[in-house]
């Protein structure tokens, strides 16, 4: 088992490559959620970690077994997963929220289904890019 840990500004486009893939492997790939099932998010992802990472705002750490990633996390983490999650939480200990945004990903009917719910949860309707 190998970890590394890189705040490097080197390499950043071909680790965002990696994680894309590895993300696209399991059930995010599957149901469609994956940021790599659309060009578009897959795109944004990349340019956020270029743009942090040229900040000096950007720290990747990937644990892989036999030269192939298990899992991939960056800090600054915009992670969807709750804060005490069993699989995450052991890998951010010090993780704090200082932003929450929630991303609609994929076709008209799942960004419909999106706005219903996050009006549900915030009691107004989502802004921004649509």
């Amino acid at each position: 088992m190998t970890t590394e840990r890189t705040a490097r500004g080197a390499g950043v486009t071909e680790w965002a490559n990696e994680f894309l893939a590895l993300e696209r492997t399991g059930w995010k790939g599957e149901s469609g959620s994956a940021l790599a099932c659309d060009p578009a998010t897959a795109n944004l992802f990349r340019t956020a970690l270029a743009g942090s990472a040229r900040l000096g705002k950007l720290e990747r750490l990937t644990i892989g077994l036999d030269a192939k990633p298990l899992t991939m996390l960056r800090q600054p983490e915009d992670s969807c997963a709750a804060m005490d999650h069993p699989m995450i939480g052991h890998f951010s200990r010090e993780r704090r929220t200082i932003a929450g945004h929630n991303i609609a990903v994929g076709g008209a009917a799942r960004r419909l289904r999106f706005r219903a719910i996050a009006a549900k949860e915030t009691g107004s309707l989502p802004r921004g890019i649509s």
